[in-house]
């Protein structure tokens, strides 16, 4: 249950986070050279950018979500979205683990948000991948 409820928060907090770059990106280039005139021309390249970035998010924050239901119901197939969705999870929190070490020494924040991130994709992997019985029927099928 504690590996649906990380997914659930998780996938939660990714599709909030999702849905504000989706509005960075849709506001455009306009908005994106308000806060940032050093972009000059390629400011819609980057408007571009953030709302592809917002839809990878999305996804990504919508499959935690519905594997985290599927699993507080019990389904297989939940548990191995969960565990799928963990792996990629895990995957992007190496990825920030090596961004927080190539950041200017005594910034801990990066680091320390790349190594929670790690630990929960973690524990739902290991977590989703030893329940196996959990998920089988525990009744015979007809």
């Amino acid at each position: 249950m504690v590996a649906g409820v990380i997914l659930l928060v998780v996938g939660v907090l990714m599709t909030l986070l999702g849905l504000l770059v989706l509005l960075v990106g849709a506001a455009g280039a306009a908005f994106l050279e308000e806060v940032e005139p050093t972009l000059g021309g390629e400011a819609g390249a980057v408007a571009a950018l953030f709302v592809g970035i917002a839809a990878i998010m999305l996804l990504i924050g919508i499959l935690e979500i519905i594997s985290s239901v599927g699993v507080f119901v019990h389904k297989g197939w939940a548990r191995w979205l969960g565990i799928v969705m963990g792996t990629i999870g895990l995957v992007f929190g190496f990825l920030m683990l090596i961004a927080a070490f190539l950041t200017p020494a005594g910034s801990t924040g990066d680091l320390v948000v790349a190594l929670v991130w790690l630990s929960a994709h973690g524990f739902v992997v290991a977590a989703l991948a030893a329940a196996g019985d959990h998920f089988r029927p525990a009744y015979p099928r007809r």
